[in-house]
C-alpha cells in the first residue's frame, strides 16, 4: 500500500516510518522516559505503525503518553497522527511541542529528531537536510538518519539515489523490512515492474504476517493489469487484517477494471455487514463503486443523477470527484464541475500541503483537458492532457493507473483530430504499463469520451 492509498500511490510519511522502525534495530532503543510500561506501549507503537497499522499504534501511544505524560518522543508521535484535528491545527500544536521541548534530557537521536522536525513544520527544507547530513555525518550507519535520506531522495524525484540509499539501509540493517516496500515502490515509478515484483515478494517473504507486502505487491499487479492476481493478495491482506482499509479500496478497484460489478457490489455489502473501516471511507468507496459504469458508459446525466440521489454531489473525496467532475462538464452543469474545481484550488494553493496539494495541481491541469474537449477545443484538450502526463508517475496504483487513464483520454482526442500515428504512440505507452487497458481501449470498450473523429478529418 502507498500510504496514501488513494493516492495513495504514492508517497511515505518518511519521519513516520522512521521512528516506527528504529526501534526493531536497536536491542536497547534510546527514548527518554521514566516508565518501562510506557516506553514498551510507545514501541508496541512504532511496531504497529511499521505495519501501517494507525489505529493500533494510535492507541499505544495515547497509552504511552498516559503512562508518562513527559514522554516527549510519545507526545509528538501522538500530535503528528493528530487524530479529529485539522492540518492547520495539528501542525499548531505540533510545532508548539517542539518548541518547549527540553533538549538538555534527551538522547542525540532525540535532539536531532526534534530540531529537524521543528526545520519542517517552519517550512524551511534546507535546513532540515542540513541537520540530517550533520547528524549521518557522526552517525553514517544509523538507519532511522539512512531512512530520512533515502526518503528525501524519492520524494525530490532522485529515483537512482533513492533506490541505492534503501538498497544501503536493507544491507546495514536487514530487519529493516519496511525498506524493501520502498524498494518496491520506486522500481515501479521507475518502470521496472520485475524488480519491483521482487521487492515486494521478498518484503512478503520477510513479513509474511503483516497486511502491507500484499496489499503493496497487489497494488503492483492492479497497475500493470494483472487483475486476477491483484485480487488475491488484497484478499489475503484483508484475511490478515480485516481492517485494513486501503485492501478494500484496492480490491474494489480491481473488481471495476476486471468489469466484475457483481462482486464490487458484493463487497459493498460486505463492508456495511461487517463494518471494517470508518463510515467516510465506506461511504467514499460506495460513490466510487456506483458511479463508474456510468462514468464508463459516457452516461453523464445518469451519473449525477446517482451522485445526487447517493449524497456523493454534497461531499469531496478524490477518486468521486473525478467522476462528477468530468460528468458534470460534459454534461453542461458548470456550477458543479467549478464547486469542485474550487476545492482543488483550494488543496493545490496549499504551501505544504503535501500530497494532496500535488494530485489537486494535476486535477486542475487534466481538468482543463477535458473541458477543452466538451468545448471543441481539441488543440487545446492535447496540450492539458500532456502536461497532466508529465506530473504524473507510477508511484502506486493510484496516481499509476490515473496516468494511463489521462493517456487514454489523450490517445482518443489525437483520434478525433485524425492523428492516429500519435494515437498509436500514445497507446504503446500505456501498452509498456498495462496490456489489458490497452486493449481494452484498441477495441473500443474503453474510451473516455467517445469521440469520433469529424468528417472528412485527414488520418494521419
Amino acid at each position: 500500500m502507498t500510504t496514501t492509498s488513494r493516492w495513495i500511490a504514492a508517497t511515505i510519511v518518511v519521519v513516520a516510518v522512521a521512528a516506527a522502525a528504529v526501534f526493531l534495530l536497536r536491542p536497547r532503543p534510546q527514548w527518554t522516559t521514566s516508565s518501562p510500561e510506557a516506553l514498551r506501549e510507545f514501541q508496541a507503537g512504532m511496531n504497529a505503525e511499521m505495519k501501517l497499522y494507525n489505529r493500533e499504534a494510535l492507541a499505544h501511544f495515547k497509552k504511552a503518553v498516559e503512562l508518562d505524560p513527559g514522554f516527549v518522543m510519545a507526545r509528538i508521535r501522538l500530535a503528528q497522527m493528530s487524530p479529529g484535528v485539522s492540518g492547520e491545527e495539528a501542525i499548531k500544536r505540533l510545532r508548539t511541542l517542539l518548541a518547549s521541548a527540553d533538549l538538555t534530557r534527551l538522547t542525540p537521536r532525540e535532539r536531532f529528531l526534534i530540531l529537524y522536525l521543528r526545520a519542517r513544520v517552519d517550512g524551511k527544507p534546507d535546513r532540515a537536510e542540513g541537520l540530517l547530513d550533520a547528524y549521518l555525518a557522526r552517525y553514517p550507519e544509523d538507519p532511522y538518519a539512512l531512512n530520512l535520506k533515502a526518503g528525501i531522495f524519492w520524494k525530490t524525484g532522485q529515483l537512482a539515489k533513492a533506490r541505492a540509499a534503501f538498497e544501503r539501509l536493507v544491507k546495514v540493517s536487514p530487519n529493516w523490512v519496511v525498506g524493501y516496500n520502498s524498494l518496491g515502490y520506486i522500481a515501479m515509478e521507475q518502470g521496472d515492474f520485475s524488480k519491483s515484483e521482487e521487492n515486494f515478494a521478498t518484503y512478503k517473504f520477510i513479513a509474511p504476517d503483516q497486511a502491507n507486502p500484499l496489499d503493496s505487491l497487489g497494488e503492483l499487479y492492479l497497475l500493470t493489469g494483472r487483475y486476477h492476481e491483484a485480487i488475491e493478495q488484497f484478499r489475503g491482506a484483508i484475511k490478515i487484517k480485516h481492517d485494513f482499509c486501503a485492501s478494500w479500496d484496492h480490491l474494489a478497484a480491481a473488481y471495476l477494471l476486471e468489469g466484475d460489478m457483481d462482486s464490487a457490489h458484493g463487497l459493498l455489502e460486505r463492508m456495511d455487514d461487517e463494518e471494517p473501516c470508518s463510515d467516510g471511507w465506506s461511504r467514499s468507496l460506495r460513490c466510487t463503486i456506483e458511479l463508474y459504469p456510468d462514468a464508463m458508459a459516457r452516461r453523464w446525466r445518469d451519473l449525477l443523477k446517482r451522485a445526487e440521489e447517493g449524497g456523493c454531489s454534497a461531499r469531496r473525496g478524490i477518486s468521486y470527484d473525478i467522476l462528477i467532475h468530468r460528468a458534470a462538464i460534459m454534461a453542461g452543469e458548470p456550477d458543479l464541475s467549478r464547486r469542485i474545481e474550487d476545492h482543488w484550488r483550494k488543496l493545490a494553493g496549499k504551501a505544504e500541503g503535501g500530497e494532496m496539494t500535488a494530485i489537486a495541481r494535476v486535477l486542475l491541469v487534466h481538468g482543463a483537458g477535458v473541458r477543452a474537449v466538451a468545448a471543441g477545443d481539441l488543440d487545446g484538450a492535447r496540450k492539458a492532457f500532456r502536461r497532466a502526463d508529465g506530473m504524473l508517475r507510477l508511484r502506486g496504483s493510484g496516481e499509476g493507473l490515473f496516468k494511463l487513464f489521462n493517456l487514454a483520454c489523450l490517445a482518443e482526442v489525437e483520434r478525433a483530430a485524425g492523428d492516429r500515428t500519435a494515437e498509436k504512440k500514445t497507446i504503446q505507452k500505456i501498452r509498456k504499463v498495462n496490456p489489458s487497458m490497452a486493449s481494452a481501449y484498441e477495441s473500443g470498450r474503453f474510451r473516455p469520451f467517445g469521440l469520433q473523429p469529424e468528417p472528412g478529418e485527414p488520418v494521419r
